[in-house]
């Protein structure tokens, strides 16, 4: 598939180094010619002469798009012209190697190993080849989800599926003929890599949910704190969430489907920048709310933003609208106040997007905010709001959201469902390590090695987290931790 004629020089290394053997052979020659030969080495050569087209595919991106393979033994060195060995991309463990931080194993009776990692790394590896059409776009780039589909939004977890490498000494992992794909892009131990990938994420919360409420840390953008490297990009929402963290008077919490349907806040509140360079806000937690932060772009889509972030919240159930449209689909009541000239274009904003006659606008007082709302009898007040919130709501900095009685009707994975939930009894995480670790004990002793890992990697520091997982393809593009 790539020139004209092969030629081949091979010595095993149980011969002499006069009796290795060599052939060359045109495409469509009837038979093959073999001779002996003299080779110092042990170990196969194969020489192709290519065309000039070939030879700019090869040599494009530095020859990474054909670094099929991905073991350090038996070593392979690929030359074009007799230059240097090109660049090789990531390797893989190979059968018992000492794992480095970013890998895991999983077991599987079906196979002899099975490894897994968000880090970098192809999609899937088979005996130490890349399995894919190319070695490292596809390697990279391609996402499936956990139902073995690409380019589909996938809420049923907030885990993205990890890049696998897989020991297959018996010929049984479903590969295609081209080994291209797994047939139908499955993998026959998906249920096992799902809850090892859970476990992993359970002590990730654990080791690095905040120990402080916010204490106006960083901005929208540049939170203090880490995304799990293997986190779902989700759907794409209408704001940003600072961080992937919820909090409470107590503790702080996990922002997905599982964790809010176990915790079943009654109240919730959201504060969203409407320029995400501003830092995080104070504001009092309330011991009966549950507070998220985020930010929303008006420069990106003024026409759209406002009623993408407000339609949801007061109670419209719209496909894709946020805040948080993963998570909330529904609410008894909901408030949002923000500046008065925003609320007035409301309107036109949503005009033929949503049922206008539901929604109700009232000033409050001489403040210079305004309120939205549908809510039967709530009094409408800011009183609850920091200070420092309802001066950014006035500025226009700021939009502020109550809702109460949230609706969370999105199923989840029963695999990570019952994982989770196994070790996560209480959705809120105490923001002093040592109370943590009482309360979640379980956790901590059966999850220990994760645990272990991702507090040895804490230590190191968030750089170097963000490089060990940093993935990037041929030409550099990285994905976002």
């Amino acid at each position: 598939m790539l020139g004209q004629r092969i030629s081949v020089t091979t010595r095993h290394y149980q011969v002499a180094e006069n009796h290795a053997l060599t052939f060359s052979a045109a495409i469509d020659d009837d038979f093959l010619e073999l001779r002996k030969a003299q080779r110092q080495a042990t170990g196969t050569t194969i020489s192709i002469r290519v065309s000039q087209d070939t030879y700019k595919k090869l040599t494009q991106f530095d020859g990474l798009e054909w670094d099929w393979y991905r073991w350090n033994s038996p070593r392979i060195d690929r030359q074009i012209d007799g230059k240097s060995t090109l660049p090789r991309v990531t390797r893989v463990p190979m059968p018992n190697d000492d794992l480095p931080d970013e890998w895991h194993k999983v077991n599987c009776a079906e196979f002899e190993s099975v490894y897994w990692t968000h880090g970098k790394g192809a999609a899937v590896v088979c005996n130490g080849l890349t399995i894919g059409s190319s070695a490292s776009s596809s390697g990279y780039h391609r996402n499936f989800t956990w139902e073995n589909e690409t380019n589909r939004v996938d809420l049923t977890t907030p885990l993205s599926r990890p890049k696998v490498s897989v020991v297959d000494r018996h010929g049984t992992f479903p590969i295609t003929l081209q080994r291209f794909a797994t047939i139908g892009n499955a993998i026959p131990f998906r249920d096992a890599l799902l809850a090892d990938v859970t476990r992993d994420f359970i002590a990730f919360s654990l080791v690095f949910a905040p120990e402080q409420p916010p204490r106006g840390h960083g901005g929208f953008w540049k939170s203090a704190y880490l995304n799990y490297p293997g986190a779902s990009s989700g759907p794409l929402i209408s704001f940003t969430p600072a961080g992937p963290w919820f909090y409470s008077a107590n503790g702080s919490g996990v922002q997905h489907v599982t964790s809010l349907r176990n915790l079943a806040p009654v109240n919730v509140s959201l504060v969203l920048s409407l320029d995400c360079r501003l830092p995080l806000p104070e504001v009092t937690l309330r011991p009966d709310n549950v507070h998220f932060f985020g930010a929303v772009s008006l420069e990106m889509m003024p026409g759209r933003t406002i009623p993408m972030v407000l339609a949801h919240a007061l109670g419209f159930n719209i496909r894709n609208l946020g805040p948080h449209p993963q998570f909330f689909t529904a609410s008894e009541n909901a408030i949002v106040f923000m500046k008065e000239d925003l609320a007035r274009n409301f309107r036109n904003y949503v005009d033929g997007q949503v049922d206008l006659k539901s929604v109700n606008h009232a000033s409050i007082g001489t403040s210079g905010i305004d309120a939205l709302y549908k809510t039967n009898g709530t009094k409408l007040t800011h009183d609850d709001l920091s200070p420092q919130v309802r001066e950014g709501i006035r500025r226009g900095a700021f939009i502020a959201v109550e809702i109460s009685n949230p609706s969370v009707a999105i199923s989840t994975d029963l695999i990570f469902d019952q994982t989770w939930t196994e070790y996560m009894e209480d959705e809120i995480i105490p923001y002093n390590q040592a109370e943590r670790e009482y309360k979640y004990r379980k956790a901590y002793k059966e999850l220990c090695v994760f645990i272990r890992k991702w507090k040895a990697l804490r230590t190191r520091g968030v750089d170097y987290i963000r490089e060990l997982f940093r993935t990037e393809g041929p030409m550099g593009e990285q994905l976002r931790l």
